[in-house]
């Protein structure tokens, strides 16, 4: 079964929490707007029941006052409102009054419903006829939950004494425009807070998740062999994570390279070692002078073979357990390679191969002047072995504008780069044989010159040219002296 993205699961379960929440919330927000709306109704009756019972005295005393309160009642009922009341409009009446004498019996109705009828056993007028508050909720129909009608009574009296009671009845049905327009502003709101609750959640998921997104492409990078220093996260626990997997990848990496140098001198000691032993079993003081002559000579340039790869790995490994420079000075670059194209005379003479050095300007750089020597004849060595005879390597320095930076660029006439080696070339150990001779040499010679040029802020590339060869081109920073 498929594991599920970190910032996926973070994302959900934010989500969860707040809808839960959000749903939790507006069922209370619901549950509690109704009875708070239908309790401000009721106070509302209170206090109209009992402003109408101040002027419902004369209507149980005088039958002229009684005619003229009904006709003013059917008025209100008549009478047109223009009110809109939170997007709700409000037309017309829906409250209904009457009034019933001190024994119960109705004597005035708004509706004509209930003229005569004894209304003493309920509970608005039982309750106002007992001089408490006398209130009650009725369903107009037994089976229809939505036909109840709020009822509010206060007491009409004259000189202290009760003589009747004034009801107010008003349809809980009336209301229901305002709990539509409640719930439908829940549900908008409550949409809006879910798409908000999806934005957020997600941007909050991408930003939790964001160091460790960082620790997993760093954990790759040092899967694919580069070494890079840890990245800073706001996380002390993953910034140690990140610390300890540099370090377990330096000290893997150590093994890698102690076992890859076991297998590499194995191999490339191995040919020289034993021409070295078949010339010297083979010597013996009764043979020709010429044949000692020749056998010693194999002896000789095998030696110088596995003595140069010997050096040649030294020189790896020291620089490459350097962090910085030592003895770092203010090189003169122009001297530098000069000094080296003459160490290359008699080789480029035997192959008859120029060298040509073109340079607008003296240039320096602050570094290690062995080291970056060193560089220079692997790099210019490199490009004699490939150069063909009567070849030219052609080397141009120039300070690079709009930047504080010299480039040096070696171009030979050899064959090239093959397409299958470009992502290897600087591989250590990892090497292309010789146009003329087919032997291959430690593949340590590109590594070392990458690593130092590394150390001295630089960076180095080699690529094929338009037409024929290849080009070495390094940058490195320049200092004014």
């Amino acid at each position: 079964m498929p594991s599920i993205n970190l910032s996926v699961r973070v994302f959900l379960v934010y989500f969860t929490l707040i809808g839960v929440a959000a749903y939790w919330g507006f069922n209370v927000v619901s549950s509690q707007v109704k009875p708070t709306i239908r309790q401000v109704t009721e106070e509302s009756l209170v206090e109209s029941a009992n402003l109408l019972a101040e002027f419902a005295g004369p209507v149980l005393q005088d039958a002229t006052v009684k005619k003229e309160f009904t006709k003013h009642v059917e008025a209100f009922i008549k009478r047109q409102y223009q009110a809109t009341i939170f997007g709700v409009k409000k037309e017309s009446t829906s409250t209904r009054i009457y009034i019933t004498d001190k024994q119960g019996i109705v004597i005035f109705d708004s509706e004509h419903k209930a003229l005569g009828q004894d209304y003493s056993q309920w509970n608005d007028v039982y309750l106002t006829l007992k001089g408490e508050y006398g209130a009650r909720s009725t369903w107009e129909d037994p089976n229809d939950e939505s036909s109840s009608v709020m009822y509010v009574a206060a007491p009409v009296m004259v000189e202290k004494e009760i003589i009747g009671v004034l009801t107010l009845a008003k349809k809980n049905q009336s209301l229901r425009p305002f709990f539509a327009l409640i719930d439908n502003n829940l549900k908008y709101w409550g949409a809006l807070l879910l798409l908000l609750s999806l934005l957020v959640g997600g941007v909050l998921s991408y930003w939790l998740t964001g160091s460790i997104r960082q620790l997993v492409s760093y954990a790759k990078k040092l899967t694919g062999g580069e070494m890079l220093e840890p990245p800073v996260m706001g996380e002390l626990e993953l910034n140690t994570l990140a610390l300890a997997m540099k370090t377990m990848r330096q000290e893997l990496a150590g093994k890698e390279y102690v076992e890859e140098y076991l297998l590499t001198m194995t191999h490339e000691m191995k040919s020289p070692l034993s021409a070295i032993m078949g010339a010297a079993e083979l010597i013996t003081p009764q043979m020709p002078a010429q044949d000692i002559e020749k056998f010693s000579g194999n002896i000789q340039l095998e030696s110088k073979r596995l003595n140069g790869f010997i050096q040649r790995m030294l020189e790896v490994a020291r620089i490459e357990n350097l962090a910085n420079l030592e003895q770092v000075e203010a090189v003169n670059v122009n001297d530098l390679v000069q000094k080296v194209i003459m160490q290359k005379t008699i080789e480029a003479h035997q192959k008859n191969i120029s060298i040509t050095f073109h340079a607008t300007e003296k240039l320096w750089v602050q570094g290690n002047d062995f080291i970056l020597q060193q560089v220079m004849d692997n790099l210019i060595g490199n490009a004699l072995e490939f150069s063909p005879i009567n070849g030219e390597i052609i080397i141009a320095m120039s300070a690079l504008e709009n930047s504080n930076n010299i480039q040096i660029q070696i171009q030979d006439q050899g064959p090239g780069i093959p397409e299958y080696a470009r992502e290897r070339i600087f591989e250590r150990f990892y090497s292309l044989p010789r146009p003329d001779t087919g032997k291959r040499s430690s593949g340590l010679g590109l590594t070392f010159a990458k690593r130092a040029i590394e150390l001295h802020g630089g960076v180095i590339t080699l690529e094929n040219l338009s037409s024929i060869g290849s080009e070495v081109t390094i940058i490195l920073p320049k200092v004014l002296v």
